[in-house]
């Protein structure tokens, strides 16, 4: 009797130590995989300085591009 349950445990640490080496391999490979499209798309945030003004008749608004990154219209 004490050798049959012994003979259990044996199959389930096998397969739980076979999926975690999976795991392990399949990150280290994905890492070093992805690791050149991570840096190379990284630009920042950008970032802008606006003065927003209304006009003297007070019909719209007057935006002022005072440093930053350039913007695009």
């Amino acid at each position: 009797m004490k050798g049959s349950d012994e003979k259990g445990i044996a199959p389930v640490v096998g397969t739980a130590v076979t999926i975690f080496i999976v795991f392990i391999l399949a990150g280290l490979v994905s890492s070093a995989f992805f690791e050149e499209y991570g840096v190379s798309s990284y630009k920042g945030s950008p970032a802008a300085k606006l003065q927003i003004q209304f006009t003297e008749d007070e019909t719209s608004l007057e935006f002022e591009h005072s440093g930053g990154d350039q913007l695009f219209f």
